[in-house]
């Protein structure tokens, strides 16, 4: 399952939607003016690992970050 995430400078998500093939409308996922780095937040579209893709979307945001990646960035466990 691939998904959309809004994450801060360290990789802590804050918003997450799954993205669906086929779907007429993609999510989006706005910067949050309450951040503590307003401003630098960032969107990326990345992919869930297979054990975690029937599990609720704030458990795997709760379970990992965005780490950079040679690829751009990737999903990896806190």
């Amino acid at each position: 399952m691939r998904i959309k995430a809004l994450y801060e400078p360290d990789g802590t998500i804050i918003a997450m939607a799954e993205l669906r093939d086929g779907a007429e409308v993609r999510p989006e996922l706005l910067p949050s003016p309450s951040s503590a780095h307003p401003g630098e937040q960032r969107v990326a579209e990345l992919e869930i690992p297979d054990e975690f893709r029937e599990r609720p979307l704030a458990e795997v945001a709760a379970g990992f970050r965005v780490e950079p990646a040679p690829e751009g960035v990737r999903l990896a466990r806190k």
